[in-house]
């Protein structure tokens, strides 16, 4: 890979602009690879769903319709939002089939599973569609989950603002990998395990 997104993989497959369907076939083919292997093993998947263009599959295309209830929009603006809407159902849809297989296979309930984002999209809230170099909240807000291999953490939203680049350091903890030096980010097991932070709004860690 050019930019060198492959670096550490043992496997590095790229389909530019496919839908999550696709990208989930993939990952099937993966797991299928993997079947009996008793090693601990990273799949990462990068879903295009939702990103421009914005055309969701047809059932999905039209499942959104009217209105945003905090602003309005331009017709032209407003059917934009609505089909970014019907990619992010279209997209909720194959995680959940993705869960699904993690599961029939066991190898859900032992899984850590991060869900984030590289950016969000804008839609003329600062004269742009989709995204650019400045850091609005419509574009630097993503979600962040992530699911641990136990029930402990469950439902636990932590308040305090915390970065992609803390994902790392905080893979490694918990796999009990050694501690990363010489990096930007930090752990952030600590905020999960801090109970004061418990059931405040922020981002969630499930």
């Amino acid at each position: 890979d050019y930019l060198g997104f492959a670096q550490g993989f043992d496997r590095f497959d790229t389909y530019d602009y496919s839908d999550a369907d696709t990208v989930n076939r993939e990952a099937f083919a993966r797991l299928d690879d993997l079947a009996g292997e008793s090693s601990p093993f990273l799949l990462y998947l990068h879903y295009m769903d939702p990103h421009a263009p914005y055309k969701p599959p047809r059932e999905y295309r039209e499942m959104f319709e009217g209105p945003v209830e905090y602003r309005d929009y331009p017709d032209k603006d407003l059917k934009r939002i609505n089909r970014y809407d019907g990619e992010i159902r279209y997209w909720d849809t194959k995680l959940g089939e993705l869960f699904d297989e993690l599961e029939a296979r066991a190898i859900y309930d032992d899984a850590i599973i991060v869900i984030t984002s590289d950016h969000g999209d804008g839609f003329m809230e600062h004269g742009f569609i989709s995204h650019s170099t400045t850091p609005y909240d419509e574009l630097v807000r993503i979600p962040l989950l992530i699911k641990f291999p136990d029930s402990k953490h469950a439902g636990r939203r932590v308040s305090e603002q915390v970065r992609a680049v803390d994902l790392a350091p905080t893979l490694v903890e918990l796999v009990g990998a050694l501690e990363m030096k010489g990096v930007d980010g930090r752990s952030l097991l600590p905020l999960v395990e801090d109970t004061s932070e418990a059931d405040h709004p922020g981002h969630a860690f499930v």
